[in-house]
């Protein structure tokens, strides 16, 4: 079903822009989670 709703919707390259910043901005959330995981978890150890 996934294939199928990529094709009825073909998306421009001027969605580009926008999508690279949102793709950063997830990028740099994920990396903040990861770190804050990563250090919740070194603190549950160290507890």
């Amino acid at each position: 079903m996934s294939h199928r709703k990529r094709r009825s919707r073909p998306q421009p390259r001027r969605t580009d822009r926008p999508r690279t910043l949102e793709a950063a901005a997830g990028a740099l959330v994920a990396a903040v989670i990861a770190t804050t995981v990563k250090a919740l978890a070194a603190l549950l150890h160290l507890g």
